[in-house]
């Protein structure tokens, strides 16, 4: 995927307004000026010259999840999000990240954009020249608050027989910089992905940013080419093996919602495999949301208003679910939700294991 064109990029957009039916930015604030459709015109001024690059501006773009349900439900393949966010770069307007968290989330992000390395004690697996061909990422979230999920995956990889390499020298992915509008830092940190990652065929993950911005974005924002590697949610990766067949699934609760993330797709584009596997495990006991929102979770650390607007609408309607458990296969929602009410939310990779 090349590096996308900022004129390209307008050209695209013919204004349908279809990004409309699915951003929660625009439901919370009803007003067609934080539409995507709306911040491709504003990006076609600034880049035209028809008006500065003023804090206006910048307030407008800001107002962005970072969800990309817009460029998923675009028939033009527009993306809004990563226009928004080189347009800022351009203009060497960063967002300005708050220096005092508000929440879980954004207590996270403040951390790992003043230090980027993780902590991979009792996680860190040595790879075994020639043998070793599936690599393990460890996401910030997992690393720090969400342990479980990449202690119990690596366990289910290697009890199945697959041998994984784990990296020590890998770092965020840069999605946290690209969200403020650091993208020469998140360009470094995925060079450095890039090196600790060689000799691999495949890599995994359980947190569908980091697969999102290893997948996608190294080569249409960052510039610095393809990661070079298939990258897979763990999960889809067993599934397409044909060894879910001998997982199962403890702990299950009465009532389970499942919050699909934003980042495994909407619409056509929409990943089931999470979905599919807690129907067959679950049966009528899954709750499935009507409509999908977001959590408003990246919002947490830059405009923490609207931010707590989007997560009060998901959680009334998780509350008026009668759900007892909520799962979702994103480490951000999982940290969210969980720190929003008392219903306990749990990564979808948590309890998963293998069939005795």
């Amino acid at each position: 995927m090349p590096m996308i064109s900022v004129q390209k990029e307008i050209e695209k957009c013919f204004k349908c307004g279809m990004c409309r039916a699915v951003c929660p930015v625009l439901e919370a604030e009803n007003v067609e000026i934080v539409s995507p459709r709306a911040k491709v015109a504003l990006c076609e001024a600034v880049e035209a010259g028809r008006i500065g690059f003023s804090k206006t501006t910048l307030g407008i773009l800001d107002m962005c999840t970072g969800c990309q349900a817009c460029s998923l439900n675009c028939p033009s393949g527009t993306d809004p999000y990563a226009l928004a966010t080189l347009v800022r770069f351009e203009n060497k307007r960063a967002k300005p990240a708050l220096l005092e968290p508000t929440g879980p989330v954004s207590s996270l992000l403040v951390h790992v954009l003043s230090n980027p390395q993780k902590n991979l004690d009792g996680l860190a697996r040595r790879r075994q020249r020639g043998s070793v061909r599936v690599g393990y990422f460890v996401g910030c979230v997992e690393a720090n608050r969400l342990r479980a999920v990449p202690e119990n995956a690596l366990t289910i990889l290697e009890n199945l027989g697959i041998t994984v390499g784990v990296p020590e020298d890998q770092v965020c992915c840069g999605w946290p910089y690209i969200l403020v509008g650091r993208l020469d830092s998140a360009r470094e940190l995925a060079l450095r992905n890039k090196k600790a990652f060689e000799g691999f065929d495949v890599v995994l993950a359980s947190c569908p940013h980091c697969i999102t911005t290893l997948s996608r974005e190294y080569a249409s924002l960052l510039g610095i080419g393809a990661f070079g590697k298939v990258v897979k949610d763990v999960l889809r990766f067993l599934v397409e093996k044909d060894l879910d067949r001998l997982l199962t699934l403890e702990g299950n609760a009465p009532r389970t919602l499942y919050s699909h993330p934003c980042r495994m797709g909407r619409g056509k584009d929409k990943d089931m495999t999470h979905i599919l596997f807690l129907r067959k495990h679950l049966g009528k006991s899954l709750i499935e949301l009507d409509a999908e929102l977001c959590c408003g979770a990246p919002l947490e650390l830059v405009s923490p208003a609207l931010g707590r607007t989007i997560f009060e609408r998901k959680m009334d309607r998780i509350t008026h679910s009668g759900s007892s458990v909520v799962r979702s296969g994103c480490p951000f929602c999982v940290l969210a939700i969980g720190s929003g009410f008392d219903t306990p939310a749990k990564h979808v990779m948590e309890d998963i294991r293998i069939a005795t």
